[in-house]
């Protein structure tokens, strides 16, 4: 049987990206109850509906194909399709009602990623791309920074406590940009794909929070990869930029250690 066209993926990443971001609306600002996951990261009702959700549209649409997400783990399928959930990528700070949360779907075709989608469903605001096919927020056409001086760049860095115990370099790089902020998960990426900011260092990342990433970056114009400059959304960290702070970061962090065992 042929592979579906990416279009068609794409179109169900966004919807089911949307109706669950819709769905995790309900949840939001209210009292839920936090539960902690043996890897101590959160979870809550609304994580584990979202993800029903999300399987619920993807199955109906292609039920030969994988699922992976984070609270209900691999479903295998049986075409060379995965899609990789994150119901709620940023738990803590909506459980706490922050709204820079949002709803990641990545999807992979043969091992590549080809499609992904961020939604930020307080904000209303969807970044959606195919390989191929350009990144668009909100149904048009975003890009990356043209940036490429240090003294005029903004650099997230999320973790800084890991980050530090890896590399020692960080506050001389945030002495050399213009602007340094600490904001976390997708809300940081997600300036990076749509020319806010030019940098973001990770340095502890699932698949599930890689997955949407490398395909809206590299459609974006920017690049995504692991702090060796290998692109993948399996190297268990992220390094993402504009493009032209690449080669930059990448020497910087040359002398970094690995990402210590849990």
């Amino acid at each position: 049987m042929p592979l579906p066209p990416l279009r068609d993926l794409l179109d169900v990443a966004m919807e089911a990206a949307w109706t669950a971001g819709r769905q995790t609306l309900g949840w939001f600002n209210t009292r839920l109850e936090i539960e902690w996951k043996a890897d101590l990261s959160p979870v809550t009702q609304a994580d584990r509906e979202a993800e029903r959700s999300l399987r619920r549209i993807i199955h109906a649409a292609f039920p030969d194909h994988g699922i992976l997400g984070e609270e209900y783990g691999e479903q295998p399928g049986t075409e060379p399709v995965r899609w990789i959930l994150d119901p709620i990528d940023g738990t803590r700070s909506f459980a706490r009602g922050i709204p820079l949360y949002g709803v990641q779907v990545g999807v992979e075709v043969q091992g590549e990623p080809v499609v992904g989608v961020i939604y930020l469903p307080v904000l209303d605001q969807m970044l959606a791309a195919h390989q191929g096919g350009g990144c668009t927020l909100n149904g048009r056409p975003c890009h990356v920074s043209d940036v490429s001086e240090p003294s005029q760049a903004l650099l997230i860095a999320h973790d800084l406590h890991l980050i530090e115990a890896r590399w020692e370099g960080l506050p001389h790089l945030a002495s050399e940009v213009q602007n340094f902020r600490n904001w976390g998960d997708c809300y940081s990426f997600f300036q990076v794909i749509t020319g806010k900011a030019e940098m973001v260092i990770e340095p502890r990342m699932s698949v599930w929070d890689n997955a949407p990433l490398l395909t809206l970056l590299e459609e974006a114009g920017g690049c995504f990869s692991n702090w060796q400059g290998k692109r993948t959304i399996h190297g268990g960290e992220a390094l993402a930029s504009n493009g032209r702070f690449h080669p930059y970061l990448l020497e910087k962090l040359r002398n970094s250690r690995p990402l210590p065992q849990a």
